[in-house]
């Protein structure tokens, strides 16, 4: 496996098959853990609808950016029935734990 720049930005998108409740597709954990070993560093999750949460690496000094698009998202693109949050999370590595941001 070729060695990752965790300056890069990576995403990931989770959601499930059908495109519904993709949100809650990740309960275990599983999907967090395999992303922060995968990139070696922790990383901030983005609620982007109900359906489906953005993992993204590579923002660490920019947390307020983040919010600052999913909000702008939430107003303009997302329904208020497929709404989640417009709060960002942050997990990490070290811990294992998410952080709301």
């Amino acid at each position: 496996m070729a060695e990752m720049n965790t300056a890069e930005k990576i995403r990931l998108i989770i959601r499930r098959r059908n495109m519904i409740l993709g949100a809650v597709a990740d309960q275990t954990g599983q999907t967090r853990q395999n992303f922060s070993n995968k990139i070696n560093n922790g990383f901030f999750i983005l609620p982007s609808s109900r359906h489906e949460v953005i993992l993204i690496s590579g923002y660490e000094k920019d947390a307020n950016e983040l919010k600052t698009i999913v909000r702008v998202i939430n107003m303009t693109e997302i329904s208020q029935d497929d709404f989640l949050s417009n709060n960002i999370y942050y997990y990490s590595m070290e811990t294992q734990k998410i952080i709301i941001q």
